[in-house]
Formats: structure tokens, C-alpha cells, sequence
């Protein structure tokens, strides 16, 4: 049996290299002015990293806690 225990919104700064997207793991934040802001200060002290990895745009992804009871045991997993 598997019931949710938590949701929570996180907001990541999505960069674009070489044609490929990826998302910028240091930019985590609550809201999405946030996450804009973190990728801000790193572009402002790495001049060149904002001309090779500019932002694209900011991602939303819901993380839900749940638990999971298995042979009388309680299980924490998280997943996207």
C-alpha cells in the first residue's frame, strides 16, 4: 500500500549547451523568481558561462514524498 505523505514545488533554471538542454541543479528554489535569481548571480561572476549556457527558461518539477508499507516494514521514498 502506497499513500503521499508530502508534495512540494521546486523551480530549476533549464540552460541550453551545444544544442542540449539540461537542468541547472544549483538553481533550485521555491518559486520561480527564485530559481531566475540564483542563475542570475552565477551568470553575474561567470560571464562567459552565460554566453555558453544562457537560461531558456525555468522548469517546475513536484516532488512527492510517499510511504510505503511492505511486510509490516515503513519504506520513505521520493521520487519526481
Amino acid at each position: 500500500m502506497t499513500k503521499s505523505i508530502k508534495e512540494e514545488l521546486f523551480y530549476f533554471a533549464v540552460r541550453k549547451t551545444d544544442g542540449k538542454e539540461w537542468i541547472n541543479l544549483t538553481t533550485c528554489a521555491h518559486t520561480p523568481q527564485g530559481a531566475r535569481d540564483k542563475a542570475n548571480k552565477i551568470d553575474s561572476s561567470l560571464l562567459i558561462w552565460e554566453r555558453d549556457n544562457p537560461v531558456i527558461r525555468i522548469a517546475q518539477f513536484k516532488l512527492t514524498e510517499i510511504e510505503r508499507k511492505e511486510s509490516n516494514r515503513n519504506y520513505l521514498l521520493s521520487r519526481l
